[in-house]
């Protein structure tokens, strides 16, 4: 799906910008999730940046795995090593030692606390959840930056959603299938802004926002429902190799 996505971005930027097109170079890296060539912060596509950390997270996971049933605690602390190694340090924070990735560690330790049955009641749920909103409100209006002022109330937002995993607006069919589409509606959204800026070009308003929100949910439900469900199923689905050995088991 970042494939697929990321070949319509750059169909754009040809179509959009033809005087400045794409490098090779910075196509290339971006396909492969590695770090953007010298002069460029972002892929191709933008929210692709997140992904190259989500890459690089699940190699040292992976890596990790055979140490067996140590790999989480020890997938913490060395993610926790490499985001903290060059803290301080002038031009030590390089691409894949950058502090964002302690929160791929906050992530972890939510996920080690739920598997061992840690689940907050709806009234401290609720506290995460407004201490999250009003966090996330100062950061915006003061233009912060940095794993601190986002790390943390995104680790309350978490945890405060986790206290409401069993209402009904979250069953309901419709959050469901926004969830199911969530990954697309991420992928596809910073094409639904291009689209929007590009046919809309006037001063941004509240009025061109909620376009490019509705826009956003339109194409990534579109996409899910068209590529990412039909394209799960078909990499889920049993090989004819699988099958054959199956049936030609002793116990088939």
């Amino acid at each position: 799906m970042y494939w697929i996505a990321s070949a319509i971005a750059v169909a754009y930027f040809y179509t959009r910008y033809p005087e400045v097109p794409p490098s090779s170079e910075h196509i290339f890296r971006s396909f492969i999730f590695a770090p953007p060539p010298t002069g460029f912060n972002m892929p191709i596509l933008y929210p692709g940046w997140t992904l190259n950390y989500e890459m690089f997270f699940y190699a040292v996971l992976g890596l990790m795995l055979c140490i067996g049933r140590l790999a989480v605690p020890a997938s913490i602390c060395l993610i926790a090593a490499l985001g903290t190694a060059f803290y301080g340090i002038k031009g030590g924070e390089q691409y894949y030692f950058n502090q964002v990735i302690l929160e791929f560690a906050a992530g972890l330790v939510i996920g080690h606390a739920v598997k061992a049955g840690y689940r907050p009641k709806k009234p401290e749920a609720a506290i995460f959840l407004a201490a999250s909103v009003l966090m996330f409100t100062i950061q915006n209006f003061n233009n912060s930056d940095g794993v601190l002022a986002w790390g943390i109330p995104s680790v309350l937002l978490v945890l405060g959603a986790l206290g409401f995993e069993g209402s009904a607006i979250i069953k309901h069919r419709a959050t469901q299938f926004l969830g199911e589409s969530s990954y697309s509606i991420y992928l596809f959204h910073a094409i639904a802004i291009w689209i929007i800026s590009w046919v809309w070009p006037y001063k941004p308003g509240p009025e061109m926002v909620v376009a490019a929100v509705l826009l956003s949910l339109l194409i990534g439900a579109i996409a899910f429902t068209l590529l990412e469900r039909p394209l799960l199923k078909l990499m889920s689905r049993p090989s004819t190799g699988s099958k054959l050995s199956k049936a030609a088991s002793p116990g088939a």
